[in-house]
């Protein structure tokens, strides 16, 4: 029996009950219907005690249950080993025997879906374009028929031809390796015959079976075949191990990984990175608890790999998992060839700085905090290595706290700090000088939200400006103290506000009259662009396909650009927002959605897993570039609350890297 949270059931006679019965509840919130008065009960929970030692208060004497329902009705119950259904009010309790009930239809679902479930729904809507098309036809056309009488009292009639919107494809951008340009064809390239931009150092390494279904020798071929394809691609990976492969398959994952970390450290070889071989499936809780040990207790890379892949060893495979360990650790797989010639629109002029924020809620049905994340690229000319601010916050607030905080210490002196100062701060001590462009990417915004997403972080990031001294004054104060003096380096850094949605309903399908150019599967093809006709009237927004849809319809991203101070041209804004799409580190393709945006999802992403892993502490919050800044701040004080448990900090050796990737 299975009650995660309150169930839904139907009382039935007794006697529709078949000889064996088995209750296996799923997921809801429903209600229970008792068989002779026909009235739902919403189920309050389940009873802390078996049936047979239930009783309640009848007219001053205390009857049990099992007697109340053999007087009552005649019934014998059978299942009096098992806990009741606790109903009715505080006041009043009801309690209803499991066996009389079934599971009340055509009630909502309001939890999250399992891993099944979400594929199978996938499945489900995953339309060719061609046949998306043609269903939405034939719905309009349903609507139009259905409404048409309504429709006409108010003079309307509906039109079920879809709108033709002129677009353009903008040209793929060449990605530079090391002595090779590449040029992509359909968003997509491979790593045959490349060697990556700039290879990491991976000295001391291990690998950790986690799968009792991959034999010793697949464990060993695998580790072989790494460090030799590494060479191949220009990582510098040591090809022996710093600790004898360990496995572990029946749970203890604190004690293998310590084991392979104390066998590394007393051979003298400090370890940078642990190889976890995942199973194929029930994999959730042992990546959550492998991520939290090592990345905030021990401060230890980790590349988890499944199973299957590791058994067949391919070697196009083994090239992807590459690219993640060598940006884990600080190398650089490929780069914008006009990123090397400093020719990107306005931001390879002056340094830039491209900074992308998310904020992740908890799934439905879950009581968890909402989780915000924010990335900045550090290493300009080029766009990327990014650092990472991730906390918790008010659960459903859009609303990002701690941004910018001021407050008064003990001396009366006015202190300050916040995500947007740290992130500014580290930039300026990365690139050794301020930025003079920052490009701001806002994902998880609605149309409504506009206006208030843009006062309040736009204003934030204006008095981290004032607060580091980046602000357009001529002089300065003749009180001001040497350092502030310094710090004031000319104008305040220029703002271009960008808001990216991919929740929406639009689609656009090629012109098969005019023999629009399309992918084999009929998609759009990388690089569409849409900015008129179905665009805003207000403020400057387009429609931008950066991907090559490999299942079922593409789903454009779309950008609204909030505030432009740089003075970006539409077509700038379009092919640099397109360029970035072919930076994403994990893979050879472009992505859906600007990599500032999925790295901030991805770190969201990882915060979450931490918090699955059921064993954060309740002090502390995690800070990729620096815990001090955000433990102070005044709006750190709302991390309080039954509901908003913080983050520890994320462990020195590896908070400036991209580990969330």
């Amino acid at each position: 029996m299975i009650l995660s949270n309150y169930q839904a059931l139907l009382v039935r006679p007794f006697e529709e009950m078949s000889g064996s019965w088995t209750a296996n509840f799923p997921k809801m919130t429903p209600s229970v219907t008792e068989c002779d008065l026909g009235h739902s009960y919403r189920i309050k929970a389940l009873t802390d005690r078996p049936l047979d030692v239930l009783s309640f208060d009848s007219n001053g004497v205390q009857l049990s249950v099992v007697d109340y329902f053999q007087q009552q009705y005649k019934l014998t119950l059978r299942l009096r080993g098992f806990p009741a259904i606790e109903a009715g009010t505080k006041e009043k309790k009801k309690y209803i025997p499991i066996e009389l009930c079934r599971i009340q239809m055509d009630q909502p679902y309001i939890k999250a879906l399992t891993e099944q479930q979400r594929s199978g729904l996938l499945n489900l809507t995953c339309l060719h374009p061609q046949d998306r098309r043609e269903r939405t036809k034939v719905i309009g056309g349903q609507l139009r028929d259905s409404t048409a009488k309504d429709a006409a009292e108010f003079g309307i009639q509906i039109n079920t031809l879809m709108t033709e919107v002129p677009g353009r494809v903008l040209p793929p951008p060449k990605i530079m390796y090391k002595s090779y340009e590449e040029n992509p064809r359909e968003g997509a390239w491979n790593m045959r015959g490349k060697v990556i931009w700039r290879g990491a150092k991976i000295s001391s390494w291990a690998v950790i079976n986690f799968s009792k279904f991959v034999p010793p020798q697949a464990v060993q071929n695998f580790s072989n075949k790494l460090p030799e394809l590494c060479k191949t691609y220009g990582v510098l990976m040591n090809p022996n191990l710093a600790a004898p492969p360990a496995t572990e398959i029946n749970g203890n994952v604190e004690g293998v990984v310590k084991h392979v970390i104390d066998s590394a450290e007393r051979n003298g070889n400090p370890l940078e990175l642990i190889l976890c071989i995942m199973p194929q499936q029930e994999n959730k809780h042992l990546y959550a608890t492998v991520k939290r040990l090592c990345e905030l207790e021990f401060g230890v890379w980790t590349q988890c790999c499944l199973a299957d892949h590791v058994k067949k060893c391919r070697p196009d495979y083994i090239a992807n998992v590459i690219l993640k360990i060598n940006a884990k650790l600080g190398g650089q797989n490929s780069l914008l060839v006009d990123e090397q010639k400093k020719q990107l629109p306005l931001i390879s002029d002056v340094p830039s700085l491209i900074i992308g924020a998310d904020i992740s809620h908890s799934r439905v049905g879950d009581d968890g905090p909402s989780i915000c994340a924010f990335v900045a690229s550090m290493d300009w000319p080029f766009f990327s290595k990014y650092e990472a601010i991730v906390q918790t916050q008010k659960r459903g607030s859009e609303i990002f706290d701690d941004l910018y905080w001021e407050k008064d210490d003990e001396q009366g002196r006015k202190q300050t700090g916040g995500i947007f100062k740290e992130l500014l701060s580290s930039f300026q001590e990365r690139c050794n000088t301020k930025p003079e462009r920052i490009l701001y990417y806002r994902d998880g915004v609605s149309d409504g939200q506009f206006e208030m997403v843009l006062n309040n972080e736009l204003g934030a990031l204006k008095k981290a400006f004032e607060a580091l001294g980046w602000t357009d004054q001529s002089q300065t104060s003749q009180a001001e103290e040497p350092s502030q003096k310094r710090l004031r380096i000319g104008k305040s850094p220029k703002v271009t506000f960008i808001v990216v949605q991919k929740r929406h309903h639009t689609r656009f399908f090629p012109n098969t009259e005019k023999r629009c150019p399309t992918l084999k599967n009929g998609n759009l093809l990388p690089g569409t662009v849409v900015d008129s006709v179905i665009c805003q009237p207000k403020i400057f927004d387009f429609y931008l396909c950066s991907h090559a849809g490999i299942k079922g319809t593409s789903k454009p991203a779309h950008y609204n650009v909030l505030q432009d101070e740089n003075g970006f041209t539409p077509n700038d804004i379009q092919r640099l927002t397109n360029d970035l799409c072919f930076t994403y580190a994990r893979c050879t393709r472009s992505v859906s959605i600007v990599p500032a945006c999925y790295y901030a999802h991805l770190a969201a992403k990882r915060a979450r897993v931490w918090l699955d892993s059921g064993s954060i502490s309740d002090s502390g919050s995690f800070h990729g570039r620096s815990i001090s800044g955000m433990s102070t701040g005044s709006g750190s004080q709302m991390l309080s609350g039954p509901f908003m448990k913080p983050l520890p900090p994320v462990h020195g050796r590896i908070k400036n890297s991209m580990f969330f990737i």
